[in-house]
């Protein structure tokens, strides 16, 4: 959950939490290299959630209570991560399911 997530990453800290776009934009330093990343929290129960799925671009995803979605979505989540990440040579896509593993054709 979001609630979750802001516990473990604080605005405070990390950032703005931007509640209109379903958004955390992470800026920090590590080990003296500047990161920056995006984290979009998305429904994805119905058609119109995989339409919009497919529309964006995602090099990984984490997938909350992964046997309460049916497959046809995780499939969408795959198939977003594999083509945005075909630019970048060197990422790798990953898709994290929390929760037992969907079975195919659920």
């Amino acid at each position: 959950t979001i609630r979750t997530w802001l516990d473990v990453f604080p605005e405070n800290v990390w950032g703005n939490f931007e509640k209109t776009k379903m958004m955390h934009r992470i800026r920090a330093s590590i080990n003296g290299k500047a990161i920056e990343a995006e984290f979009h929290f998305r429904p994805l129960e119905n058609q119109d959630d995989i339409r919009n799925l497919l529309s964006a671009e995602y090099t990984g995803a984490w997938l909350n209570e992964a046997r309460e979605i049916e497959w046809p979505i995780i499939e969408a989540d795959l198939h977003v991560m594999v083509e945005a990440s075909k630019p970048l040579a060197k990422v790798q896509p990953v898709l994290r399911a929390a929760g037992i593993t969907p079975r195919k054709g659920r």
